[in-house]
């Protein structure tokens, strides 16, 4: 847990020190969240649940996935960029 604490720690300075990309990465973040949020709201208008998932657990889930693919693989990916 302390590795993924430490990368997700690198990744946020490495993202604040370069102000303009974290712009756009934020956008890339954002606009698929809002995009899925209104999708799960349409598919579950009426419903209840959909394998056993709310619309409130479904939009937790997907806003975990990408919390944790921004900050920690992001930064794996800038990485190897930097070092070809």
């Amino acid at each position: 847990m302390k590795i993924n604490k430490s990368i997700a720690k690198l990744s946020l300075k490495s993202s604040l020190y370069n102000r303009s990309s974290i712009f756009i990465l934020l956008l890339q973040s954002i606009i698929p969240v809002l995009v899925m949020f209104y999708l799960w709201s349409g598919i579950l208008n009426g419903n209840r649940e959909i394998g056993g998932l709310t619309n409130s657990q479904m939009i937790t889930y997907y806003v975990g996935v990408n919390f944790i693919n921004f900050f920690i693989w992001y930064a794996i990916d800038w990485e190897l960029n930097k070092r070809l």
